[in-house]
C-alpha cells in the first residue's frame, strides 16, 4: 500500500509541475510518453542508441499482447521514472544526457525506498534480456545459441 501510495504521489505531482508534452512517438501499446521513458533508459544500460530503439519496440509491442496489468504496472513506473527522476530536479528523465540517465538508475537501484529500487531494477532487467535475447548479438558475447537435441 504505502509503495502505491507513494507512486500515485509521484505520479500527481509529476503532473501539477506542468511539464511540456514530449515530441509523438509510434507506439503499439505504452503510448507516447513512456514508450519515450522507456527508450531514454535503455539508452543509458545498453551499448548504442540503435540498440535501445530495437530493444524499446520489442517491449512495446511485446506488451500489446500480454497480461494488460503487467503492462498497466511498467506504463505507471515509466511514467514515475519520466517525472521524478532525480529528488527536486525538474527535468524529465528522458531530457538528461545519457550519463544523467545512467547516474539516476544507478542511484534508484541503491535507493532506500522499494519502488524506486524495484522500478530500477525491473526497466534493467527489462533491457538486458530483451537484449541479450537478440541472435544478432550472441557472437559478440561468445553464446553459439540454444542446443537442441538432434
Amino acid at each position: 500500500m504505502g509503495g502505491g501510495l507513494l507512486l500515485g504521489a509521484a505520479y500527481v505531482s509529476a503532473h501539477l509541475l506542468g511539464h511540456r508534452p514530449l515530441a509523438d512517438e509510434a507506439s503499439p501499446y505504452l503510448g507516447s510518453g513512456p514508450r519515450q521513458t522507456l527508450r531514454a533508459a535503455f539508452e543509458a544500460l545498453l551499448p548504442t542508441a540503435e540498440d535501445a530503439a530495437w530493444a524499446a519496440d520489442a517491449v512495446d509491442g511485446f506488451l500489446a499482447d500480454t497480461d494488460p496489468i503487467m503492462a498497466e504496472q511498467l506504463r505507471l513506473a515509466l511514467k514515475v521514472l519520466e517525472h521524478w527522476p532525480s529528488g527536486l530536479r525538474f527535468s524529465r528523465f528522458s531530457r538528461l544526457s545519457v550519463q544523467a540517465r545512467q547516474q539516476v538508475l544507478a542511484d534508484w537501484t541503491a535507493s532506500g525506498l522499494t519502488p524506486k529500487r524495484q522500478i530500477a531494477v525491473a526497466v534493467s532487467k527489462t533491457a538486458l534480456f530483451t537484449h541479450y535475447a537478440r541472435p544478432q548479438v550472441w557472437p559478440a558475447i561468445g553464446y553459439d545459441g540454444p542446443m537442441l537435441p538432434g
